[in-house]
């Protein structure tokens, strides 16, 4: 599949986008329609890195944390966090993808590129599935924003939000400073 092909139907599938090659561009698709992100920036890419180190030492051997893995929604809707905490037990650490089930947590960092995809559409896809935990990290300044579900209303309640530092109990205790200086 190349991209300056149309898909039959008119809407892309998992099927489908999983067919590309691999070239440092994050795709993923909403109800058929496909979004490309470009490749990451270093102050992205070390925030990212600096939260998946204080999640994976803090994590109890009853989870795994991993960057950008895709969880399918559908057949026509997949999203790939930043990072994932899982189930350490769901799939085998050689999969490709996660089912919605399978993550206690997804965590986005923002960029100037990535500010509607992260602040509204993919915490929405995220609690409609009933991801129990959700971070939005915004790059300028690190603030980390911790949400978790209310299962009942299937969207985000805010449980804190500080500057340059992870500080949560849920989905476990985290207390670690986030470095800021790229």
């Amino acid at each position: 599949m190349r991209l300056d092909q149309y898909p039959d139907g008119g809407e892309w599938t998992v099927s489908e986008i999983d067919e590309f090659p691999e070239d440092n561009h994050r795709r993923e698709v909403v109800e058929g329609s496909l979004i490309l992100r470009p490749a990451q920036t270093p102050r992205h890419s070390s925030l990212v890195m600096h939260i998946c180190g204080a999640l994976d030492r803090t994590r109890p051997e009853a989870f795994d944390v991993v960057h950008g893995m895709q969880i399918r929604f559908a057949e026509n809707t997949a999203l790939v966090p930043d990072l994932v905490a899982v189930r350490a037990d769901c799939k085998p650490m050689t999969t490709t993808f996660f089912d919605p089930e399978d993550v206690v947590l997804a965590v986005e960092v923002v960029d100037d590129r990535s500010r509607f995809l992260d602040r509204v559409l993919k915490p929405a896809i995220y609690a409609a599935a009933g991801i129990p935990h959700f971070w939005r990290v915004e790059s300028a300044g690190a603030v980390v924003h911790a949400h978790r579900l209310d299962p009942d209303k299937a969207e985000y309640l805010r449980m804190s939000a500080i500057e340059a530092r992870i500080r949560v109990r849920q989905p476990w205790e985290v207390d670690a400073p986030l470095a800021t200086r790229i």
